[in-house]
């Protein structure tokens, strides 16, 4: 009889404590892995293919984060595009560094000259005793060379604090890319926690299947066996081959669904399609004690969108600081040493060298630029007060999809008792129904709807167990405590 043949799955701790307190400790593993992973970044890039391909026999959830925050493509270029942030957070990027240059050139020309030089007495005149005519001068193939080098150091006294304000603004895009990057991190866990689990439901599933399949077989035999006997028809037998034949379609289904999922969660890991081998552990329970007003105020301080938001308005209240800065002038020093050199084979100076040091101050302040400074002082107050709506408008969104996962998390726990009730009485039903059937109280049609409604229920039990530990994280997600641990 089906009791005497329990699956698995109604084996399995999950059902035995469904409404225990998530433990702890997987979301402080998940938090300080990333910090760990973070800081070995150089170690992460050594490791090879193989490595990540290596996957142990059984593989928890907790194992399983761990694994996506090394190995993950999506994760990894994350890390790379913090690495390059962090780069462009220095002073000099601001301008506030002095800036030193060198500079040289090097010219040489070779050219026929001619020149008609005049010749003046001391009255002034062309003519005269002390005077002479015109001098022409012709030269042929005369060269000439220039050479120039500077050194030139320059620094910005005073610009209206924009390069104190531009810093603070490369300090806050990073922080935004930062948050940016655990907000695509946490949503890339989550998905690994939805492969998980879907790879969990394809193997209850499957296991369901199975024992379906073999109840059809055991159904066909008993068929077979009752017709010799005289007990039952040919009908009879050719349903219970029609039944077993379409419990063997459905069992192609569930290994095609569970190879899907197990390919899902390869992918995530970063690891190979050929690792068949991979147990996972199902041992897991789901919170009783979750609030919607908790989430939902750590939702409103840790939730990475809304702290995006939060980091943009202050980003716009630093772009409006930078617009009024163009309203005071702008004081440079500059300290310099040159050198020139000039050959010249037909000119009058037909060599000179300079060298020495030079300094000075530049002040300049535009008195007027056709308003471009006020516009743009306006256009920045409006992009801090769109920000600040953005903010608010977040915040309402947050709380929206918190309180639908909320809604949908308890809901899901109610389906679950009653899935839990419908598949023991679809159980006892059953085992009713066999031992009508030799009594010929009932027929085999009626028997096998019994048999399809313990395999209903069954899989639905499955599914809402796995999705409302699913709806759990996805809970944590919402709340920003996914990756904490709080």
């Amino acid at each position: 009889m089906i009791r005497k043949k329990r699956l698995p799955m109604f084996q399995n701790p999950i059902l035995k404590g469904l409404k225990s307190k998530v433990f702890p400790a997987m979301q402080a593993f998940v938090f300080c892995s990333l910090f760990l992973v973070m800081s070995a970044e150089s170690v992460a890039q050594q490791q090879t293919n193989s490595d990540a391909e290596a996957l142990p026999a059984s593989l928890t959830l907790e194992e399983a984060f761990e694994r996506a925050l090394r190995f993950n493509h999506t994760i990894r270029i994350e890390r790379l595009e913090l690495e390059r942030s962090a780069n462009t957070v220095f002073r000099g990027n601001a301008g506030q560094l002095p800036e030193l240059s060198l500079s040289g050139s090097a010219e040489f020309s070779s050219s026929n000259v001619e020149l008609e030089l005049n010749q003046f007495n001391g009255n002034g005149n062309g003519d005269g005793e002390n005077g002479g005519g015109p001098q022409r001068i012709s030269v042929t193939g005369a060269e000439s060379t220039n050479f120039m080098a500077n050194l030139n150091l320059s620094y910005t006294l005073f610009d209206g604090f924009r390069g104190r304000y531009r810093y603070r603004e490369l300090q806050n895009l990073d922080r935004i890319t930062q948050i940016g990057a655990r907000f695509i991190i946490e949503q890339t866990l989550l998905e690994v926690s939805a492969a998980y689990f879907d790879l969990l439901l394809a193997e209850a599933q499957l296991e369901v299947v199975r024992e379906n399949l073999e109840l059809s077989e055991r159904r066909v035999q008993q068929t077979e066996q009752a017709r010799e006997y005289g007990l039952a028809t040919r009908l009879d037998q050719l349903t219970a081959e029609v039944n077993l034949n379409s419990d063997a379609v459905r069992l192609t289904e569930a290994e095609n669904a569970r190879d899907q999922a197990r390919r899902e969660l390869l992918f995530l890991l970063g690891a190979g399609y050929d690792s068949d081998n991979i147990t996972l552990d199902d041992r897991f329970t789901v919170s009783e004690n979750l609030s919607a007003e908790e989430l939902l105020q750590s939702a409103l301080q840790e939730n990475p969108l809304i702290q995006i938001a939060r980091e943009e308005t202050d980003l716009a209240g630093l772009q409006q600081r930078l617009a009024a800065a163009g309203f005071f002038p702008t004081l440079q020093a500059n300290v310099g040493y040159g050198y020139m050199r000039q050959n010249n084979d037909a000119g009058q100076l037909r060599f000179l060298e300079d060298t020495g040091f030079r300094a000075g101050v530049t002040l300049s302040y535009p008195i007027y630029d056709g308003g471009v400074r006020s516009r743009n002082m306006q256009n920045a107050a409006l992009a801090r007060k769109g920000r600040e709506e953005n903010v608010r408008r977040t915040a309402m969104e947050i709380e929206k999809d918190l309180l639908n996962a909320y809604s949908r998390f308890v809901t899901l726990g109610r389906q679950t008792e009653i899935n839990r009730l419908n598949t023991t009485a679809a159980e006892l039903q059953f085992e009713t129904a066999e031992e009508a059937i030799l009594s010929g109280q009932i027929t085999s049609v009626e028997l096998r709807e019994a048999q399809i409604n313990v395999l209903n229920t069954r899989q639905q039990l499955n599914e809402t167990v796995y999705a409302q530990k699913q709806q759990e994280m996805t809970l944590l997600l919402l709340s920003g405590q996914l990756m904490r641990g709080e």
